[in-house]
């Protein structure tokens, strides 16, 4: 009710924006160590005695789950990010699979919060390389200038409004 009055005395107006910045910092070495985590965990999961587990190997075998679960959501949320505001048109044009690869790894991802599969973990840090190679050369190409940009440059902002 408060909030409708003050809505009514002060007109709340429409902001558009969102919260990418064009910085031009893009990485895949967080997705890459996100899928070799989940190989791991699902290695130690598959090691840990299942007929007759200790108390301290059923705490480990929680604690790789929860590391595996949260490093798959990392992963997936590297790939997302890479496929939103990574690639553009051209990339798509010059590598026509790449919505059907980043698709089947963001599946994978899924895939390894749900299960314990060695199998689905190999294939995920499969599907997570050749994206990595398809990023690095897509890397190559010329990027967008950011020369101005003040981690690149911590004076430019003081050169720009003094007309240097």
């Amino acid at each position: 009710m408060f909030l409708k009055l003050l809505d009514s005395i002060f007109r709340p107006q429409v902001a558009y924006a969102h919260c990418d910045i064009p910085c031009g910092i893009y990485e895949t070495n967080t997705l890459l160590m996100a899928a070799h985590t989940i190989e791991r965990m699902v290695e130690v999961m598959e090691a840990i005695p299942m007929d007759k587990p200790s108390l301290k190997d059923r705490n480990n075998f929680i604690r790789c789950v929860h590391v595996k679960e949260k490093h798959a959501a990392l992963c997936e949320e590297q790939l997302v990010t890479l496929w939103a505001d990574f690639f553009k048109p051209e990339h798509f044009e010059k590598w026509p699979d790449l919505h059907q690869k980043v698709w089947k790894a963001v599946n994978l991802c899924s895939d390894n919060k749900t299960e314990v599969s060695a199998q689905k973990a190999k294939e995920l840090m499969a599907a997570c390389r050749e994206i990595d190679s398809i990023f690095k050369e897509a890397k190559k190409e010329p990027a967008e200038d950011i020369s101005g940009a003040v981690s690149d440059n911590p004076s430019a902002p003081m050169k720009k409004l003094l007309g240097k």
